[in-house]
């Protein structure tokens, strides 16, 4: 609909008398949908909104208004099945620069009316509609004619989506496939290796409960994709591979790419690590059960000096021997930019924290995490030591520590409140020490005492089975 003069626009605000293609641009440049929307309330009247905002608008009384802006989200609460909703997307959706698919989509549909220009990312492919549903090659071809820039997807199977994969060589830079059991990954590293992928990640991927193996050619692939492309982000769970000489240029090739600002391995076998000569580049390094030893984490503390790293997880390292390893990562944070810190799960008792401990307050630490180790009170109490003259440190998560008593809780608590910035979050349980009737009194505690935000967990069923 255009805009219809009311003969008396004089006598209107000069915004209300802008041409409807100005509205239009002037919506454009609203970041988020409160904005976009409390704007075209502003205009009023359909009149004055004219096409295509008024249908816009009108979309926005019946769907969830973060579906419509700053992106076209279909699949949700804006579906294709309503025809109501159809007849005003056919209006706006061509002044989109980016539609997200979230759920079903009629794709004859969207190749009918969407700018081929518009950028697509899909989030829901048929698998993951109906898995008893077969959808034919034919669909997928169609789908590959969208200008699909993102794919981030849960599949069963995905050979219908890696024989198309080709046709969207140009356009797709993103890849995330995860919880799927196909076994054919070597067709996704082929892809890879002549594909313009800056962000990729395989994750939760089993083959009969096993991680899929990487071939020498599949890693070569890898190696020639890390090389040819600007790649941010790269996330493996799980995989393995056999051919240690192929491992090692890989993983160098890992470590020495200059773009990469997100690294996320998990149970991987990367140990060795190469010798690293430099600073790190990633702003975000996870090592999760990755088998390091003390000699790796070693290795990896130099390339932290002066480096970018941000985030760094290192759970689930438990080999013999690496306490030392954490003591020289420890001593080497104060000159990283290192501010959250994962040791879940590193097999790191008390003994060891105490030796850790006082190595903390120089650091940059803000969040630390030490899930699911065999610490007690006397654990605790050196961490509280140590967080007391911290001036970084303020989360602080100890969750599955089960020896961990009401005790220990109420002495960090106490030990840590006289500090110049209190504790933002404090976590703690599944525990065996801690019964529903000590939740309040710790709770009233932790807040008498300054800390923001203080999470008990409970293990589900236990005072049940203590009772018998």
């Amino acid at each position: 609909m255009k805009r219809v003069s009311s003969g008396n626009d004089a006598d209107l605000h000069p915004l209300l008398q802008l041409p409807s293609a100005v509205l239009l641009k002037i919506t454009k440049c609203l970041p988020d949908a409160p904005s976009a929307f409390a704007f075209l309330d502003i205009l009023g009247t359909v009149d004055v909104r004219g096409d295509p905002l008024e249908h816009l608008w009108q979309l926005g009384q019946t769907c969830d208004q973060t579906d419509l802006w700053p992106d076209l989200r279909l699949g949700k609460s804006c579906c294709t099945h309503n025809q109501t909703i159809v007849n005003d997307l056919v209006v706006v959706i061509s002044h989109y620069r980016r539609v997200v698919l979230e759920g079903e989509f009629n794709v004859k549909w969207l190749l009918q009316h969407l700018n081929l220009s518009t950028s697509v990312e899909c989030k829901s492919v048929p698998d993951d509609w109906d898995p008893e549903i077969e959808y034919s090659a034919a669909w997928y071809a169609q789908w590959a004619q969208l200008h699909i820039t993102k794919v981030n997807v849960s599949l069963l199977d995905w050979n219908p989506l890696v024989t198309v994969l080709p046709n969207l060589q140009q356009s797709l830079t993103e890849l995330a496939i995860q919880y799927s059991s196909d076994s054919h990954l070597a067709p996704i590293t082929a892809f890879l290796a002549t594909s313009s992928i800056t962000k990729l990640s395989l994750e939760c991927l089993r083959v009969m409960f096993e991680a899929p193996a990487y071939s020498v050619q599949m890693l070569r692939d890898l190696i020639c994709w890390l090389e040819a492309n600007q790649v941010r982000s790269l996330t493996l769970d799980p995989c393995r591979w056999d051919d240690q000489a192929i491992c090692r240029d890989w993983i160098a090739a890992v470590f020495t790419c200059p773009t990469l600002k997100e690294l996320q391995l998990s149970d991987c076998m990367v140990s060795p690590l190469p010798t690293i000569t430099s600073s790190l580049v990633m702003r975000y390094l996870q090592l999760n059960l990755c088998y390091l030893t003390a000699t790796d984490i070693v290795q990896l503390s130099v390339g932290l000096l002066d480096s970018k790293v941000e985030r760094l997880s290192l759970a689930q390292t438990n080999r013999e021997g690496t306490e030392d390893g954490f003591k020289i990562l420890l001593e080497a944070l104060p000159r990283s930019k290192v501010t959250h810190l994962d040791l879940s799960y590193c097999e790191l008792d008390d003994q060891t924290l105490v030796a850790l401990a006082p190595l903390l307050p120089p650091t940059r630490l803000e969040l630390l995490v030490l899930d699911g180790n065999p610490i007690t009170n006397a654990g605790v109490s050196a961490l509280a030591s140590a967080i007391r003259i911290s001036s970084t440190i303020q989360n602080l998560s100890l969750r599955d520590c089960t020896q961990i008593t009401v005790e220990g809780i109420l002495a960090l608590v106490t030990f840590t409140s006289d500090r110049l910035e209190p504790m933002k979050k404090l976590v703690f349980g599944a525990t065996d020490n801690i019964a529903p009737k000590d939740i309040e009194s710790i709770h009233l505690s932790a807040k008498t005492l300054g800390v923001e935000h203080l999470d008990l967990f409970l293990r589900p069923g236990r005072f049940q089975y203590d009772q018998t």
